[in-house]
């Protein structure tokens, strides 16, 4: 549980960070064109998006690891208290 909450608040910090670079983006819209920033700040948004873009598909990867361990542990505690079909519980090896 530990490690799903840390990522739900790494996302969260991500998806924030995001939502800056789109309002900040906003505000470059705003700028005419003949302005002299106007190009270099999108070309800095944009890098600052591909960034976050790759941590956020970092933390996507280690959701899908995280869920498949879930689901294995899951599985073999649910397992472990079924016993045999011929009554009897499974022996170890």
């Amino acid at each position: 549980m530990e490690k799903h909450n840390v990522i739900e608040e790494t996302v969260i910090f991500w998806e924030d960070k995001m939502n800056a670079v789109i309002d900040k983006i906003a505000e470059v819209d705003e700028l005419p064109d003949w302005h002299p920033d106007k190009e270099d700040a999108y070309h800095k948004l944009n890098v600052s998006m591909q960034f976050i873009l790759k941590k956020l598909e970092s933390e996507e990867k280690e959701i899908d690891s995280l869920e498949e361990k879930t689901n294995r542990l899951l599985a073999d505690k649910l397992f472990r208290k079924f016993k045999r079909v011929d009554g009897h519980k499974k022996e170890e090896n």
